[in-house]
């Protein structure tokens, strides 16, 4: 294979890498992702830079899985939304890390507030939002903003000063095992 075949960061590049893989060996029983590039600390990188790093990383990866796999999510139509939070737990410690000498702690649960996201959704089909909290949130409801706010409080407090660049979920163990419907309720 010629090495602009193997350019999974370009669509078509990468569609013709899978299409002479098949074609050499037959079906594909494994993919490595095995892409790197990018990166400076917070305080001297772009916006650009950051865009262009996660390009590198994320698109190639999915534009590969869409290739060659048939697997599926198990919260089907979360992929993007999932992978965006996961960079976000995984940029709080590392900014954390940045900052502390400056005394900034970084934290990044499904929370219901008048006219949000989970409001719309659930005054738009209340059977399917029930369905989704009865199955997914072991409490039976989703969170408040003063339940929120309580968490940042004691976070934000003298008290836990040791804790820092930690992803503390509040969400009650929040593992919904069903689609939640239309994209309307899973932009929050």
């Amino acid at each position: 294979m010629a090495s602009d075949v193997a350019e999974v960061t370009q669509p078509d590049k990468a569609a013709r890498l899978v299409q002479a893989a098949v074609a050499a060996v037959g079906d594909i029983d494994i993919g490595v992702n095995n892409v790197d590039g990018g990166g400076r600390v917070i305080t001297d990188s772009t916006d650009e830079e950051w865009r262009a790093t996660l390009d590198i990383h994320l698109p190639q990866t999915v534009r590969m899985l869409r290739l060659i796999s048939g697997w599926a999510l198990q919260l089907v139509g979360s992929g993007q939304n999932g992978a965006a939070k996961a960079a976000l737990i995984f940029d709080a410690e590392r900014s954390a890390l940045e900052f502390v000498p400056h005394g900034v702690r970084m934290s990044v649960g499904s929370i219901l507030v008048e006219g949000d996201g989970w409001d719309r959704y659930r005054l738009a089909n209340q059977t399917n939002y029930d369905d989704y909290v009865r199955r997914g949130f072991p409490m039976g409801r989703l969170g408040t903003a003063e339940e929120v706010a309580a968490a940042i409080g004691f976070l934000a407090s003298p008290r836990t000063h040791w804790i820092n660049g930690q992803n503390i979920a509040v969400d009650r163990l929040e593992q919904p095992d069903v689609p939640a419907g239309p994209a309307v309720g899973l932009t929050l």
